[in-house]
C-alpha cells in the first residue's frame, strides 16, 4: 500500500506543475485540478502514522512538482548557458530537492498538529479532527509558501495561489494577497479530502464540507 501512495503522489506531484498555466491541460479545469492533486497529498498526510512519513510525503509530492515545473531551468543552463547535459539536470534536481523541502515544512507541521486521526467504533473520522486538519493543512501551506517567497530573498515559482488567477478564488487576492489564495487553495484540496472520506462513512460531515468549500469558492468569486 505505501509503495501506491508512493507512486500516486510523484503522478500527482509531476501533474500538478501543469496546473499553472494551460496545455497541455484545458486552462478552465486548472484551478479545479490544482486543488484535486493537491488533495492527493493531504490524504496521504491525513493518513501518514508518523510525522517523519508525512514529511517524506511532502518531500516527493514537492520533488515531483518541481522537477517537473522548472523545466525552464533546465534550458536556460543546457540551452543558453551551454552547460554540459548532466550539470544541467543535476542542478535542476538539486533545486527541486531543495524548494520540496517547504511542502515537506507543511506536511510534517500538519501532521505534528493534527495526530493521526481517529476514527469512531464504526470506523468513520471523527469530524472535529477533520475540521483541525483542514484548517492546520491551510495555515502550514500558506505559512511555507510565504517562507519559500522570503527567505533568502524568496523563490516563489509555483506558488499554488497563481494556479487559480483566472479561477473563483483569484478573488481573495485583491482582499488578502497571494499567500491567501494559496492559503484557500490548501483549504479546498483538504475539505475535498474530507468529504470524500466522509463521504464514504455516509455521514452529516460531508454536507458540512461542502457548504464550507462553497462559500469559499463563492466569496472568491464575488471578490473576482
Amino acid at each position: 500500500m505505501r509503495g501506491i501512495v508512493i507512486l500516486a503522489l510523484v503522478v500527482a506531484g509531476g501533474l500538478h506543475a501543469l496546473t499553472f498555466a494551460p496545455d497541455p491541460l484545458p486552462a478552465s479545469l486548472l484551478p479545479l485540478l490544482q486543488v484535486v492533486l493537491l488533495a492527493v497529498l493531504a490524504w496521504a498526510v491525513w493518513r501518514a502514522p508518523t510525522v517523519r512519513q508525512a514529511v517524506g510525503y511532502g518531500w516527493l509530492f514537492g520533488f515531483a512538482n518541481f522537477g517537473v515545473g522548472l523545466y525552464w531551468v533546465f534550458i536556460s543552463l543546457y540551452v543558453y548557458g551551454q552547460m554540459h547535459l548532466g550539470l544541467s539536470v543535476l542542478a535542476v534536481l538539486v533545486l527541486s530537492a531543495g524548494l520540496a523541502l517547504f511542502p515537506a515544512l507543511a506536511a510534517g507541521f500538519t501532521r505534528w498538529l493534527v495526530s493521526a486521526p481517529e476514527a469512531a467504533s464504526n470506523g468513520t473520522p471523527t469530524s472535529t479532527r477533520t475540521w483541525y486538519f483542514v484548517l492546520a493543512w491551510a495555515v502550514c501551506w500558506g505559512t511555507a509558501e510565504w517562507l519559500r517567497g522570503t527567505v533568502f530573498t524568496g523563490f516563489p515559482w509555483l506558488n499554488i495561489g497563481y494556479a487559480h488567477v483566472d479561477g473563483p478564488l483569484a478573488g481573495w487576492a485583491p482582499l488578502l494577497g497571494v499567500y491567501a489564495v494559496a492559503a484557500a487553495a490548501a483549504a479546498s484540496a483538504a475539505l475535498l479530502m474530507g468529504v470524500v472520506l466522509h463521504w464514504r462513512a455516509g455521514n452529516a460531515w460531508r454536507t458540512r464540507g461542502l457548504l464550507v468549500l462553497a462559500v469559499l469558492w463563492g466569496v472568491g468569486l464575488g471578490f473576482s
